[in-house]
C-alpha cells in the first residue's frame, strides 16, 4: 500500500458523518417524548417554521466525537441550507 493510500484511509478513520432527520432530530413523536426536547427551526425551502423532536443521545455523541478532534460530517437529502438549519438551531 502507498503512503498516498494510507493517509487517505487514517484521514477517513477520523470523519464520522450523521444524517439531520431521524438521527439529530425526529419530525414524529418519539416514544420517550416525556424525556425529549423540542426545537423549533424555520424551513429554508418554504420559510415555514418546522417543530422537532432533539435525539439527545446522538447529539452527545456528535459533541463527544468533535470534542475528540474527529471531523463531523453533517448531511442531509434535504439539502445543505436546511443541515444548516438545523445545526444553527441545536
Amino acid at each position: 500500500m502507498t503512503n498516498k493510500t494510507e493517509s487517505i484511509k487514517n484521514l477517513f478513520k477520523e470523519v464520522i458523518a450523521f444524517d439531520v432527520d431521524d438521527t439529530l432530530v425526529i419530525h414524529d413523536e418519539p416514544k420517550d417524548s416525556e424525556n425529549s426536547q423540542t426545537i423549533k427551526i424555520i424551513h429554508p425551502a418554504d420559510g415555514k417554521e418546522v417543530s422537532v423532536w432533539v435525539h439527545q443521545a446522538h447529539i452527545k455523541f456528535l459533541k463527544e466525537q468533535h470534542a475528540l478532534g474527529r471531523t463531523i460530517l453533517v448531511w442531509s437529502q434535504g439539502g445543505a441550507d436546511w443541515v444548516q438549519a438545523v445545526i444553527t438551531a441545536l
